[in-house]
């Protein structure tokens, strides 16, 4: 193979960033890529001279920080958490992830309704098939939450039960959501304050969300926003925009591709 090639190596949270760079409708001060879907990650933008471990960089000019946030290990976690990051095929890896990303939500809900069974929340024939199931994926949350009288298999358990059994369920699934969008919202908000942008509401930074988990999550984006709204905007003022850009790996793959 013949001639010089140029290869652009990128994260897929980076190419979520670079897509709403694209995005041309409205003036932003900053960026910030976010998933959640299967798994999470953030990234944002950095001033280089705040990166004093490289000595080499232009000090005028920035650049994006893949942060690697499903990793992040400060947040606080229960005795259920630690239990569930123990049973898990990677414990230790990514206890951030484990507590808000849809390949851990489901399981770690199955492990909380296990351990409401035990200590007498559900009725005895609600508990001893609920305690039976093995296999409980988000998407079966997210459609109890949205269906609780439906015909999902959670919905039809506790409706062999008690009448509290389905409103049991309802919470439970309900603040486990509420947990996940605030431990979201702590993250974005992090990644906001750091970027030194967004002080001005008619130039916020513009949040590049993508993730069947977060837009597909009973009430979890509005709860989301409702946070930032709440402590960043309210208490720290800074000003954001969360946008969804169709086809955003292939609009940031391009962009990459056009100026590097």
């Amino acid at each position: 193979m013949g001639g010089n090639k140029h290869i652009v190596l990128l994260n897929d949270t980076v190419v979520t960033l670079l897509a709403g760079m694209g995005f041309k409708n409205k003036v932003y001060s900053g960026y910030i890529g976010f998933i959640l879907g299967t798994g999470t990650n953030t990234c944002y933008i950095e001033k280089n001279s705040s990166v004093t471990k490289n000595k080499d960089l232009d000090p005028a000019k920035t650049q994006i920080i893949n942060t690697e946030s499903g990793g992040f290990a400060r947040g606080h976690r229960g005795k259920l958490d630690v239990a569930f990051d123990k049973s898990t095929a990677n414990p230790g890896v990514n206890p951030f992830e484990k507590m808000i990303s849809g390949a851990y939500l489901g399981p770690l809900f199955r492990d909380i309704i296990r351990k409401a069974c035990k200590d007498g929340l559900f009725s005895k024939p609600t508990a001893a098939q609920l305690t039976a199931i093995n296999d409980l994926s988000t998407k079966d949350m997210n459609e109890f939450m949205l269906y609780p009288y439906g015909g999902s298999t959670l919905a039809e358990i506790c409706r062999q039960g008690s009448e509290t059994d389905t409103l049991t369920m309802y919470l439970l699934a309900d603040r486990t959501t509420e947990r996940a969008a605030k431990f979201t919202a702590i993250n974005l908000s992090s990644m906001a304050i750091k970027s030194g942008q967004g002080t001005d509401p008619s130039k916020p930074i513009c949040i590049v969300a993508e993730g069947t988990t977060f837009y597909h999550m009973k009430t979890l984006k509005s709860r989301v926003e409702f946070y930032l709204k709440q402590y960043l905007e309210n208490k720290k003022g800074i000003f954001t925009d969360i946008i969804c850009v169709d086809n955003a790996t292939l609009v940031g793959a391009a962009i990459a591709g056009l100026t590097n």
